[in-house]
C-alpha cells in the first residue's frame, strides 16, 4: 500500500511541474521553471523510494536528498524572483520607506 502511495503521489508531483511548466512557457518567469524542476526532482525522489524495496526507511540521506534539493530549489527560486523585483537606485524610487516630513522629501 505505501509503494502505491508514492506512486500516486510521483504522478501528482509530475502532474504539477507539468503545470507549471506551461505557466513558464506562457510568461518566461523563471520563477515557474525553478517550481517544475523542483516537482521533477520531488517525484524522482518518491519514485526512487517506491522502487527500493521494503527495507528502506525515509530517514536514509538516499531518500532524503531529493527533498532537500526540490525544497532548496524552491527557496533559490523565490530568492532570484524577489531579488529581481528590487528597483536600481538609479530607477528613481527608493528602496526602502520614506517619512513624511523628512528632510528628503523638503
Amino acid at each position: 500500500m505505501s509503494d502505491f502511495l508514492h506512486g500516486a503521489t510521483s504522478i501528482a508531483f509530475v502532474t504539477v511541474a507539468l503545470y507549471f511548466l506551461r505557466f513558464w512557457q506562457r510568461s518566461r518567469d523563471q520563477l515557474f521553471l525553478f517550481f517544475s524542476f523542483a516537482f521533477v526532482i520531488l517525484a524522482l525522489g518518491d519514485l526512487l523510494f517506491a522502487t527500493a524495496g521494503s527495507g528502506a526507511t525515509e530517514s536514509r540521506p538516499l531518500f532524503y536528498l531529493p527533498r532537500l534539493v526540490g525544497n532548496a530549489l524552491i527557496l533559490v527560486g523565490i530568492g532570484v524572483k524577489n531579488r529581481s523585483r528590487r528597483p536600481t537606485p538609479e530607477g528613481g524610487e527608493p528602496r526602502g520607506p520614506t517619512r513624511r516630513g523628512s528632510a528628503a522629501d523638503a
